[in-house]
């Protein structure tokens, strides 16, 4: 497989693509990169996956808290209607 020289790869969900050096760099001095989309503006953070698979744990973790807290809620009201 050929590559560009001194770039990393980077997995989309099985598609593979090159990231630039500069965003590499970016990315190890603070951490991350934005990158913005031309046709949409939207801005894209780059974390390592490392980092990402943290954020993502600490998310679900509230986000599952959350849904328990409205269940619990949910589940007095109905108790106090009937």
């Amino acid at each position: 497989m050929c590559q560009a020289p001194k770039a990393s790869r980077l997995s989309l969900g099985g598609i593979m693509t090159i990231i630039s050096p500069e965003v590499r760099q970016a990315v190890e001095q603070s951490g991350h990169a934005e990158l913005v989309d031309p046709d949409t503006n939207a801005t894209y953070v780059v974390i390592r996956a490392e980092q990402y698979e943290r954020v993502k744990g600490i998310l679900d973790e509230r986000w599952a808290e959350h849904r328990q807290r409205c269940e619990s809620h949910d589940a007095s009201q109905t108790r106090s209607i009937s």
